[in-house]
């Protein structure tokens, strides 16, 4: 991992000679790195995104040992989720997850039980920013939860990586846990956080590559 200009922020999601970016977050749980989040961006076409995600993360407690893991990816079409699949290990429990949407439809495959969603959801992996202000419903890759969330954007905030400022603002929700959102102003998640069992965790991004 290299670069870090904002530059490559910008190709990544503009560039007409299909680039690949390769993203790397830190995950902190209550301020201690536990593991770590890969994400690549590959531009398919003018039109269309592809977000793979790979997650690992250890937390120990005492004589506890809490494992988490998850695989997933999604495609987007003009800033619409077009398909999405995820599995997840959350200490032992396993969710798997399919979304695609057609012209006429959306369907969502959650541990073998299909649903037909109404209207397209809003993605809670931070592959790309809430379409704005107000409620949306949401679908969550790990566990393929959905429901109506509210969003609302703070004010500008500046992000320290490797040592240059990127600037980006905030999202909040009324998600469980107080998660938060904070995308730069290409579109590129920077930080997530939520608190979850008492614990304050966070992805935050530590290092980006083109490909």
């Amino acid at each position: 991992m290299s670069s870090v200009s904002l530059v490559f922020g910008i190709l990544w999601l503009t560039s007409g000679d299909k680039p690949e970016v390769s993203l790397t977050y830190d995950i902190l749980v209550d301020g201690s790195r536990s593991g770590s989040m890969t994400r690549k961006v590959s531009r398919l076409s003018d039109n269309e995104t592809q977000f793979t995600t790979h997650a690992n993360s250890t937390v120990r407690f005492l004589f506890l040992t809490f494992r988490y893991q998850f695989n997933g990816s999604e495609l987007w079409s003009n800033d619409k989720i077009k398909s999405l699949h995820g599995d997840c290990n959350d200490d032992g429990t396993r969710h798997h997850v399919r979304f695609t949407s057609t012209s006429g439809s959306s369907t969502l495959i959650r541990n073998r039980q299909q649903t037909v969603l109404a209207t397209l959801p809003w993605t809670t992996g931070g592959c790309r920013p809430p379409p704005g202000e107000g409620t949306y419903l949401t679908l969550d890759p790990d566990t393929g939860a959905v429901r109506q969330t509210r969003f609302s954007k703070g004010n500008p905030e500046t992000y320290l990586l490797a040592g240059e400022s990127i600037r980006g603002h905030a999202w909040e929700t009324d998600l469980p846990g107080n998660v938060r959102f904070f995308f730069d102003d290409t579109g590129k998640l920077l930080r997530q956080s939520w608190h979850e069992q008492g614990k304050h965790v966070e992805i935050r991004l530590a290092s980006l590559s083109e490909n």
